[in-house]
Parts: structure tokens; sequence; C-alpha cells
């Protein structure tokens, strides 16, 4: 008979219980760029900013420990349309990443969809 443990968290004896699990997204946002950007939902986001044409900052609720964390993102739209690509974390703080979604032709771009997440420590 298999034996499932539910916990509401878990931790070690010293240091941060956040770093346990090392190999868990530590941060995501999915959210609509487009307009007044709205997030669909998120992970450790307490809030996002757009800075422009293509271009968010994402806030932590919790921050990491260092600004050497890695970023993956996904842009693009619902319907057809040119390619997209996605610069995550052009500007990395410990609190903070600063995103750029870019279009095909280099030029940056809102996306009604956007989404990234980080992968590294929290403090």
């Amino acid at each position: 008979m298999a034996s499932i443990l539910k916990v509401d968290s878990i931790g070690k004896t010293s240091g941060s219980t956040q770093d346990t699990m090392g190999g868990l997204a530590k941060a995501w946002l999915n959210m609509n760029g487009t307009g007044t950007i709205a997030t669909r939902d998120s992970f450790n986001i307490a809030s996002t900013t757009d800075n422009g044409s293509g271009d968010y900052t994402g806030t932590f609720s919790n921050s990491m420990n260092n600004d050497d964390y890695v970023c993956a993102g996904e842009g693009g739209t619902e319907s057809a349309g040119g390619s997209h690509m996605f610069l995550c974390a052009h500007t990395k703080a410990t609190g903070s990443a600063r995103v750029t979604n870019l279009s095909d032709g280099g030029g940056a771009g809102d996306r009604n969809i956007h989404g990234w997440m980080l992968a590294g420590d929290l403090a």
C-alpha cells in the first residue's frame, strides 16, 4: 500500500525553508501584456509594471538570494501572426526582473500571451 504525505510547508533544521526544493520554479507569471496589463495567474509575484511597449517588470513577493538566477519565457498572440521572441530578465535584481517581448524583426511589442518563470535560490 502506498503512502501519501500531505503538508502545508516543509523546512530544514537551519537556514531558510524556501531553498529545500532547489529544482522548482521560484516565481512564474502568466499575463496579458496588451492595453492595461492583467495577470492571469502567478506565483511569488507581488506586482507587475508596464514600462512601455513589450517591456515589463515583475516584483517578487519573496526575494531571490542573488541576481544569478535563470529566467525563461514566452510571448505571442492567440491569433495567427508573426513569430515572437522573448528576452527574459534583461535587468535582474534580487527583488525583481525586467523582461521584454521582441518581434521577429527585433522591435519590442505588447503581446496578449506573456509568461515567464525563474529558477534559482530564494533568499
